[in-house]
């Protein structure tokens, strides 16, 4: 199994879910190139055999690239299992050396990183594993044989995720007490639209003056993020957290009153079938995976990508309905568990992995 494991992630998330799963039951590899900042804290089973590869840039990509595939030319692999572009290059060279099936999980659509590249390695790999309808449609526009490319949804490890502390004592913790708070969690990355919730946040910050908006998560664009927060005047409302985990990530749900994913593509992220989970009523961009977790109008609400207008009206009719709010949440609970439990999917790609080819 091959991932890029610079950074941590919901795409890094679920593969090193995925080898903790196969590791019940085979022999798993792990190669994590770039560092293995996605690794720790991840709680890796302790039987997968880990290997990582750290360079920085894409010159020293190179040389560790090749360190990676004469380390592992010989081993004796039934299946290569990637994600990410540097990943998926590893997978592609090794298996042309094995003669192992090669299987890359397909987690974000409208994304290929170096178009040529990407569609010259897989078009060679044996099975592609959409993480959504929109990324197969994506898939098959740019690469052709449908027959390659199958669904499997990301998914959510609900045995994992406990119980949210009481919302009360982590507002007053954060003091928040009677604050509406309108949460979003995810790498701070123009690709996740948080702009487009600051600007609707300062639509509706007057309408509800006691409102908090809460971003959590780390990345490059916070600097951008909190320059326009202050142009704005909303120093005093708007709070950025930072990168959470474990009981930190469920302490931010708690708290959150209205979750919003404004994000401009997406695979299905995770955050988003976690917040569905705990409840939470959920606003989200009409796009791609999003419009596959939510039914608008019954379990969340959807709302055109990028439109500041419209993600503000949506925040304001659910600010002002907290019926609405409640009826939402429970249903999204419910939707969630049906459709997203993690080990259903993971048995799916696993069947993939080790099915005869039809397609080679």
């Amino acid at each position: 199994m091959i991932m890029y494991g610079k950074q941590v992630g919901g795409a890094e998330l679920q593969f090193i879910e995925l080898a903790n799963f196969l590791a019940e039951r085979h022999s798993v590899r792990l190669l994590s190139l770039g560092g293995d900042g996605s690794i720790r804290g991840a709680n890796l089973a302790t039987n997968v055999e880990l290997e990582v590869y750290t360079y920085r840039g894409k010159f020293s990509s190179v040389p560790a690239l090749l360190r990676a595939w004469l380390a592992n030319c010989r081993y004796p692999a039934r299946a290569i299992v990637t994600t990410s572009f540097i990943g998926n290059v590893l997978g592609y060279l090794l298996g042309c050396y094995r003669s192992a099936r090669t299987v890359s999980l397909q987690t974000v659509s409208k994304c290929m990183r170096r178009p040529r590249i990407d569609r010259f390695i897989l078009k060679r790999f044996h099975t592609l594993v959409a993480g959504a309808e929109d990324i197969k449609t994506y898939l098959v526009a740019h690469l052709g044989n449908r027959d390659r490319i199958e669904v499997v949804h990301n998914w959510v490890d609900f045995s994992k995720r406990g119980h949210l502390p009481e919302p009360g004592e982590i507002k007053a913790k954060m003091n928040l007490q009677n604050k509406l708070v309108i949460g979003c969690i995810g790498r701070l990355h123009p690709q996740k639209g948080q702009i487009y919730l600051i600007e609707a946040f300062a639509q509706i910050a007057s309408e509800f003056p006691g409102s908090i908006l809460l971003l959590v998560g780390g990345g490059d664009e916070r600097a951008a993020l909190e320059q326009r927060v202050d142009q704005l005047g909303l120093r005093e409302h708007v709070l950025f957290v930072g990168e959470v985990t474990g009981a930190g990530y469920n302490e931010m749900f708690a708290a959150i009153d209205i979750y919003v994913q404004p994000s401009l593509f997406e695979g299905l992220p995770r955050t988003l079938l976690d917040a569905m989970y705990y409840g939470k009523p959920v606003i989200a961009s009409d796009i791609n995976g999003n419009s596959e977790a939510v039914v608008s109008g019954k379990t969340g609400i959807l709302v055109p990508s990028a439109s500041v207008a419209e993600l503000a009206d949506a925040i304001k009719m659910l600010g002002h309905d907290v019926k609405y709010r409640e009826e939402l949440g429970r249903a999204a609970l419910l939707s969630v568990r049906e459709r997203f439990e993690m080990r259903k999917q993971l048995l799916r790609i696993e069947n993939l992995m080790f099915e005869p080819s039809i397609h080679a």
